[in-house]
């Protein structure tokens, strides 16, 4: 009889989310990252220093225009997951996804939680795949 311990990878994600220039303390995509790990069985790193993979979200809401009584905002960043060395395993630009509102922060707020969403899908994917993985 022989005893095996399975070691799970954990993950320490780093955020830093904006709306023109100003933090968001929610950070919606962190958030959302966070609860797809935790979905998943991964453990989440109390620091960079414990964690198998470091998790990178780099974002901002930006202006992108004026229709009308309508401003627009979009999302531009990166995500990246990177080895405990900080050899990159994989990189997503953010540039995509944005939103109309009568108001430029509103329209910010609205375009990250839009982005929030997206994160479930095929890059969700291929970052849980490099995890769990490897």
């Amino acid at each position: 009889y022989m005893a095996i311990e399975v070691q799970k990878p954990k993950v320490f994600v780093v955020s830093v989310e904006k709306n023109q220039g100003n933090i968001l303390p929610d950070r919606p995509l962190a958030t959302k990252l966070i609860s797809l790990l935790q979905g998943d069985g991964i453990q989440l790193a109390s620091s960079e220093r414990d964690a198998d993979f470091i998790l990178d979200v780099q974002a901002e809401a930006v202006p992108q225009g004026k229709s009308g009584n309508f401003v627009y905002a979009q999302v531009v960043g990166t995500i990246q997951l990177k080895d405990a060395k900080g050899n990159v395993l994989f990189t997503q630009r953010l540039e995509a996804t944005n939103a109309a509102h009568l108001n430029q922060t509103t329209a910010g707020e609205e375009a990250m939680k839009r982005q929030a969403e997206k994160l479930g899908g095929y890059m969700w994917t291929q970052i849980h795949d490099i995890i769990v993985k490897r």
